[in-house]
């Protein structure tokens, strides 16, 4: 009789650097204690913003999600696939993670498909996903870092947003956990309190008044489409604590919010 495999654990994080200073620095020990086999995808957003005012290149926004043209992408493409993706691995390595720098580009693992508003350019959603290199990975104890970026039906790279990203190879793989590590302690109501659980109609209420907007939009959007995919528990956690991983992980949901189905026994 095999061992069943551990459970795999898929972890977004934000593009600054210091990626080990809070939450995701409980990742060594947990890996180190024999923890869930996991994979990381990371943004890069603040970085990719200061590279184009470098450049002169204008910055703006819809819904969240960044208009990028061919210049636009390229400057993403070298922040992500570049700069952010080889400053986290560097700093897992560091720790004794065997790390790995990877995009939705290699070996074709996701299929970008062109964003439903044109206007935002070179921008894909998330098509299918062929996790089959993340599965020879993680079989051999590695820890993938993937940074949003893949290829369209034509060859052409185009930027995903990284929370869409997470929330495709959350379902593609079947993680146990798929937890958004942010700068804010999950979803907050109106009136400041925390939000400890949120059904996927409930969601949609805050998105449509206003109560989640901006950049939190493609957030929880993703967290639903893990959830609706088979993900058994999704979470955005405040990232900035150390000690906090480890503790969702255990059980404590204090500075995140869970996403559940009520049909659904978790």
């Amino acid at each position: 009789m095999t061992s069943q495999a551990p459970p795999i654990l898929l972890l977004k994080v934000g593009g600054n650097t210091g990626f080990l200073e809070g939450a995701l620095g409980d990742l060594p020990s947990l890996l180190a204690a024999g923890g869930p086999r996991s994979v990381i995808v990371h943004g890069g957003g603040p970085a990719i913003t200061r590279l184009m005012e470098k450049l002169a290149l204008p910055v703006s926004f819809r819904d969240g999600l960044r208009v990028t043209d061919a210049a636009a992408l390229e400057a993403a493409t070298m922040v992500l696939r570049g700069q952010v993706n080889t400053a986290l691995v560097g700093e897992l390595v560091q720790q004794g993670v065997r790390a790995v720098g990877l995009s939705g580009v290699d070996a074709g693992m996701v299929r970008a498909i062109p964003h439903s508003n044109p206007d935002l350019g070179r921008v894909g959603e998330a098509g299918d996903v062929r996790p089959t290199l993340l599965r020879l990975l993680l079989a051999e104890g590695m820890v993938p870092c993937v940074a949003p970026l893949a290829l369209d039906d034509v060859g052409q790279v185009r930027s995903l947003n990284a929370d869409t990203m997470a929330g495709a190879l959350s379902a593609s793989l079947g993680a146990r956990w798929t937890v958004f590590l942010t700068d804010v302690p999950g979803i907050l109501y109106e009136d400041g309190s925390h939000a400890e659980r949120l059904s996927p109609p409930e969601v949609e209420a805050m998105i449509q008044d206003g109560q989640i907007s901006g950049g939190m939009i493609p957030k929880a959007r993703a967290c639903l489409a893990a959830l609706g995919h088979g993900a058994r528990a999704v979470y955005i956690a405040d990232g900035r604590r150390r000690g906090g991983l480890a503790g969702l992980l255990a059980g404590d949901r204090s500075g995140a919010t869970m996403f559940a189905d009520p049909a659904v026994e978790r």
